[in-house]
Order: structure tokens, then C-alpha cells, then sequence
């Protein structure tokens, strides 16, 4: 045993630029507004989607976006203007 352990070691994330595809619509409301999302393509291909995000801070369809993505692909990538939009 090495003492080491991996699970507690923090996952590197990598930036990955992406476009915009698509808005999606969801089920769910906030603030008497529906929830949306965005749909995106990175440049390595991967499709994603952000979580659920009132509407007027979606970007537009076309426009370029940064994700934070795992280099492993173990987990999904992050738009990272999600959490500035919270």
C-alpha cells in the first residue's frame, strides 16, 4: 500500500472551445419563467448540455462558448458561464 490515495486527488479539467447548436426547453420553471437549456459541440465533437437556465441568459444558437471538460470524458463538461449565470 502507498498511502496514496487516487480517489481523493482532484480531477483535472480541460477548457475546450464549443458552439452553440441548439436551445432545449425543459419541463421545469423558475421565477414564473421556463427553464432552458443549451446544447453545444465542442471541438474534439463532443455534444454536451448545460443544465437548466432561465432564458434571457442563454447564449445565442451560433455563438462560441468555453466548457470545462474532463480529459478522461468520465465526467460531463461544464459551460463555464453556467456558474456565472447563477
Amino acid at each position: 500500500m502507498t498511502g496514496r490515495d487516487d480517489r481523493a486527488q482532484p480531477k483535472v479539467r480541460v477548457q475546450r472551445s464549443a458552439v452553440v447548436t441548439s436551445h432545449r426547453r425543459t419541463s421545469s420553471e423558475k421565477d414564473g419563467g421556463k427553464l432552458w437549456m443549451i446544447v453545444w459541440q465542442d471541438n474534439a465533437g463532443k455534444v454536451g448540455e448545460s443544465r437548466a437556465l432561465l432564458q434571457r441568459i442563454l447564449p445565442p444558437i451560433g455563438f462560441a462558448i468555453i466548457v470545462d471538460a474532463d480529459p478522461t470524458d468520465e465526467l460531463p463538461p461544464v459551460w463555464d458561464g453556467e456558474w456565472a449565470a447563477r
